[in-house]
């Protein structure tokens, strides 16, 4: 779309994003609200995104309302022609927008980490729920793949004394994940120090990361959301085409690899009355339970949630 149709007003900016996502072949799943509920909620979304981008500064939702008839900024009216173009052209809008809203914070993305999802906020928010049962509240933690950070950051936000260590592959994760710590946490939550973030090897290594960073130090509790996707059509193709595929698939051999690696070495890195939270593919949920159930000599006590549509969705274990 040439400039000629740049938008003149914030109101305009919202009707010709929407009218350029509705030509958009890419946009087929409508989610739970339909498709004109998701047209508007992400053309107000990349309106917000080109106003950040071209003023260097935040406007919510409700200040694009207030605002609609007032003149939008001419070289924010051209960035969203941009941004529109490569969400209609089936780009994912967190690497158009390159932020995520996870739980309550405000997360930076991009190709480089995997999108933070609905699913892993149940993992968040039962992993704070049990240990908030807990008598003392915990002071150490492992992450097994820190993508963008959003897991650990949530629960350093949520446990004042807790010190997190995150391992990750990606490099240009690592520095996302570093930054996203300094930007929601603060300088007064110390996030250097709160969180250790480990360099991963190998697309399969589990825990050769933490041996050297712990030596003899012990967790309260493990948390991953590991790549569990089987490749086929377990993935919409903005996934597929676009997220980075060390995060997304299994190996193919064995789908179920970084479970049983979790499941068998675990009580190596945990205290006596340490627990691991996991997210899970709910199709394949019988299968891990029994791979933490069915250890020689046991020692896992099972409990697994279900997300929000009803689909088993985190597995928690603890040590008996």
């Amino acid at each position: 779309m040439s400039n000629d149709h740049r938008p003149r007003t914030y109101f305009d900016a919202i009707r010709v994003t929407r009218e350029i996502l509705a030509t958009s072949e890419f946009i087929l799943n409508p989610g739970p609200l339909g498709l004109e509920n998701r047209l508007q909620g992400e053309a107000e979304q990349l309106v917000a995104a080109a106003y950040r981008s071209a003023k260097g500064q935040s406007i919510s939702r409700m200040d694009l309302y207030a605002r609609a008839r007032e003149v939008f900024p001419e070289n924010a009216g051209e960035a969203l022609l941009s941004m529109a173009a490569l969400r209609a052209a089936g780009r994912p809008l967190q690497h158009v927008t390159g932020i995520q809203q996870f739980l309550d914070h405000e997360y930076v993305v991009g190709p480089d980490v995997l999108i933070p999802r609905p699913e892993t906020e149940v993992l968040v928010t039962t992993a704070i729920r049990e240990l908030s049962k807990c008598e003392s509240p915990p002071v150490l933690g492992l992450e097994i793949g820190l993508g963008s950070g959003v897991v650990s950051i949530e629960l350093l936000a949520r446990f004042s004394g807790l010190r997190m260590v995150g391992s990750e592959l990606v490099r240009e994760a690592r520095e996302r994940a570093s930054k996203n710590a300094e930007r929601i946490l603060g300088a007064d939550h110390k996030p250097a120090e709160r969180l250790t973030i480990v360099e991963v090897a190998s697309p399969l290594s589990v825990w050769d990361p933490f041996e050297s960073a712990l030596r003899t130090d012990r967790a309260d509790f493990v948390i991953s959301n590991p790549p569990y996707l089987i490749r086929g059509n377990e993935a919409e193709p903005d996934v597929v085409n676009f997220e980075p595929e060390e995060a997304l698939y299994a190996p193919a051999e064995d789908p179920l690899y970084f479970y049983r690696i979790i499941a068998a070495r675990g009580r190596e890195f945990l205290k006596p009355d340490g627990r691991v939270f996991v997210e899970i593919p709910h199709e394949r949920a019988p299968q891990i339970r029994e791979l933490f159930e069915g250890l020689p000599g046991g020692g896992w006590r099972i409990n697994v949630f279900s997300d929000l549509v009803g689909r088993e969705r985190v597995l928690v274990a603890n040590i008996m």
